[in-house]
């Protein structure tokens, strides 16, 4: 499945002519995801976005993980915001370093990345695609890695 997954933004790369990274590449969207039915009420991570690290994994927080943060969650977590304009966010969960989603690496887990899509709480004003939900879940996969060099 990794397999899929990058061929499909290097394709998309080329579609582009290099400039950016595609918003769904065709494998993800929607669509194509399969439908996991709920089981008690609790979501379920996805069944092929395996929670191990996946080898050559390239992902960091330099270059995915920070500005996804910065895009889908800091709006809300972010540690210098006042408690009246989080959006109700808990004032202990901030995102805005890399140490806060180490701290809520499994919450953040549980809340964007599980099936059906339609159980995840977050973001529950910045959408993400399904590209995204899936990079996310590989990087803290990862242990949401840094390349500071």
């Amino acid at each position: 499945m990794q397999l899929k997954w990058k061929t499909a933004l290097l394709l998309g790369l080329v579609q582009c002519g290099g400039g950016g990274i595609p918003t769904t590449p065709a494998p993800f969207a929607l669509e194509n995801q399969p439908k996991v039915p709920a089981v008690h009420n609790e979501a379920v991570l996805h069944p092929e976005w395996d929670l191990a690290c996946p080898t050559g994994s390239w992902l960091t927080y330099e270059n995915f993980g920070q500005g996804f943060m910065n895009r889908a969650c800091t709006t809300c977590h972010h540690s210098d915001l006042a408690e009246g304009a989080r959006a109700g966010a808990p004032l202990m969960v901030n995102l805005n370093t890399l140490d806060g989603v180490l701290t809520w690496r499994e919450k953040i887990l549980t809340t964007t990345t599980a099936l059906p899509v339609e159980r995840n709480t977050m973001p529950p004003v910045n959408t993400i695609n399904a590209w995204e939900r899936h990079a996310l879940q590989e990087w803290l996969a990862c242990g949401a890695p840094s390349n500071p060099g």
